[in-house]
Order: C-alpha cells, then structure tokens, then sequence
C-alpha cells in the first residue's frame, strides 16, 4: 500500500513538472457568451449572402422562362422578394439573427431581384403589414403573415404591403407574376455542388466560393432548372423504379442481383440527361437576357478544379469537362445566331458551324 502511495506522488511531481508556466488572461462566461452570439450572427450573415445570391441570380431565369415550364404545369404566381426573420432559425441562434438582420424581431426584406417587387419600388424594407395583417414582431404575427403569403401566392390577386423605409411607412402594391414553381435553395455545404431534386434548385457554399462570378453561377442555375424543367429526376426515378423491379423478379426466382438493375436503371441516360440540360440550360439562361458566353469557361474552370472530370469514364454519369465546354460553346454560337437574326430563343436542332452537337433530348425523358 505504501508503495502503491509513493508511485502515485511521483506521478502526480512528474505531472506538475510538465504544467505550463505561463497563462494569458482568461476569458470570462459572459465574455465567452457574447462571443460566441458573435460567430453565430457571422453563420447567419454568412447564410444570407449566400441565399441572397441564389435567389438574385435564380429568380429571373425562373420568371423569364414560367411560359416553358407551364406545359409541365410546374408555374405559380410570385411577388419577386424573399424575407427573413429571426423566428426562422432556431432558438439559440435567434439572438444572432435578430442582429444580423437588424429589425429587431420583425421581418426585413433580404433581396429583391429584377420583377414584379422591384417594379412596385420595394427595398430591404422592414415588414408592417401584410395584406392588413401585422407584422409586429411576434412569432404569432410572424406565423399569420407567413400565412398570407401562402394563400396570395395561389391566386393573381395583388399584395397590399406596409413596410418601413428609413423611418417612415411607405405603402406598396405589387401585382403577381409567373415563374416556374422551383425554389431556389441554398446549402452551407463545402462540396463543389449544385443540384435539382424536381422540385428545387439547390447551390452549396463550396460551389458559390469556386464561382465568384456572378455570370459564371447563372450558367449553373440555368443547368440546374433545365432538369427539373425537362422531368429528369422523375426519368431517373423510373428508370430505377424498372431496374428495381427487375431485381425483384430475379430475387423472386432465386436469383440474387444485389440491386445492380437498380443502379443501372439509375444511370439510364444520365449521361444523355446532362448534354440535354447543358444545352437546354442555356437557353433559359439567355431567354433571361444574361450572358451565356461564360459557359465554355465554366466547365474549363471545373475541369482546373476537379482534374478527374477531364476524362470520360466508364460508368460515368456525366460528361467530361472537355465535351461539355466545347458542346457549350456550339451553343454559344447558336444562340448568338437567333439572336441577331431575330429568332426566338428556344432550344432545337439547327446546326453549329463547329461540328459539335449542341445538345438533344434523350428518348427516356421527353420534355413535359
């Protein structure tokens, strides 16, 4: 016992002998408490800047092309602003928020995109009321205002919008407008992504930072919102739905394909659903009245970044960064075509001086 007691007082001489001698000034809890509502309120400022430029960017392609996607009944009535409040985020960052956007507990106006808003004169005003209900800061008005945005949005009627603008109240009226009913969300994810899930169009923070050119990112949203346009995701979806099946009747007899029908039906013309909405992608972009130029370099930026995208692979689902910026560029040029000789911009086969072929829909996925 008493050895055990002389081992353990060496240890702990030893243990003290290793202690750092010196200490800078210590942090209080309030101190620490302040700070870090601080870094928060930078997660949020950091959030918003990205979703303001998602829907800066996006908005206007989904407005400018609602005629396109109305054959697929995929259109709905839009305003043309999007506004935040601190009761949208969760409780230990409300605090945060309400610094970050600096109206208290009520709602501001984050963006307003070229449209229907910014036509009636709307600003980043502070919300009052909403079709006469009031926006006071409370999360029940909070919830009632949401409410009538949902209902409005369903029918052509105006909104009636009391906002506050430097002090003063300014009364605005903003008529509806069509848009292709996607949203336009974004993720604070590093990935070098972005994606459409047939019902939204989805940017990470990872591609945001790489594409720090505005006309570079559109060339992506218009990509994004030609496949939810042109029904990929639902051909994808069947298309595995089919290889699943297949792995079903082989299971019922026996035989045990462990799901690659099923993967395969996935991959059915991916490759053939990216060409398709490069190409289509494009012409949104250009039906919206933005430069579609920068395409080519966009996927040369992306081949600079992702080296493994300059070869096509076996398997692959999607086309080496050469074939698409080379592809782009031959609709580029058939753009630049249509537009000086007045034709209407939309997508088919006519042609391209440079031997690549622009694009074409894929016999699985016919637009809907």
């Amino acid at each position: 016992m008493i050895g055990r007691l002389v081992i353990a007082a060496l240890v702990a001489v030893a243990v003290a002998a290793c202690a750092p001698t010196m200490t800078g000034p210590r942090a209080s809890d309030s101190q620490i408490a302040e700070e870090l509502v601080l870094q928060r309120e930078l997660v949020v400022q950091d959030y918003y800047a990205g979703l303001a430029r998602v829907f800066q960017l996006g908005y206007p392609l989904l407005a400018a092309n609602a005629d396109l996607c109305a054959p697929s009944k995929h259109v709905a009535t839009h305003f043309g602003f999007m506004a935040i409040s601190p009761f949208d985020w969760w409780l230990e960052y409300r605090e945060a928020a309400r610094r970050a956007i600096g109206a208290g507990d009520r709602s501001r106006v984050l963006v307003v995109p070229p449209g229907a808003a910014a036509r009636a004169g709307m600003k980043h005003d502070i919300l009052v009321s909403v079709n006469g209900v009031s926006s006071d800061g409370t999360l029940a008005s909070h919830r009632a205002v949401n409410a009538v945005f949902a209902s409005v949005l369903k029918s052509p009627q105006p909104l009636k919008i009391e906002v506050s603008r430097n002090g003063k109240d300014v009364s605005l009226q903003i008529d509806p407008e069509p848009v292709c009913n996607f949203g336009l969300l974004y993720m604070a994810s590093d990935d070098v992504n972005a994606f459409a899930d047939g019902r939204n169009i989805v940017v990470q923070a990872g591609l945001m930072r790489m594409l720090t050119d505005d006309q570079d990112l559109v060339i992506i949203l218009g990509h994004e919102l030609a496949h939810n346009l042109m029904g990929h995701i639902e051909a994808g979806q069947a298309n595995a739905a089919l290889g699943g099946l297949v792995d079903a009747l082989l299971g019922a007899g026996g035989i045990y394909s462990g799901g690659a029908f099923g993967r395969i039906g996935a991959r059915a013309f991916s490759l053939d659903f990216e060409r398709e909405a490069d190409y289509v992608g494009l012409y949104l972009v250009a039906r919206a009245n933005l430069q579609v130029e920068n395409a080519p370099k966009v996927w040369r930026l992306m081949g600079s970044k992702a080296p493994e995208s300059l070869q096509r692979r076996y398997g692959a689902t999607h086309p080496s960064a050469p074939e698409r910026a080379v592809a782009l560029q031959a609709t580029v040029e058939e753009i630049r075509v249509k537009r000086t000789s007045g034709q209407p911009l939309l997508p088919g086969q006519t042609g391209s001086t440079s031997g690549a072929r622009p694009g074409a829909a894929p016999a699985a996925a016919p637009a809907r």
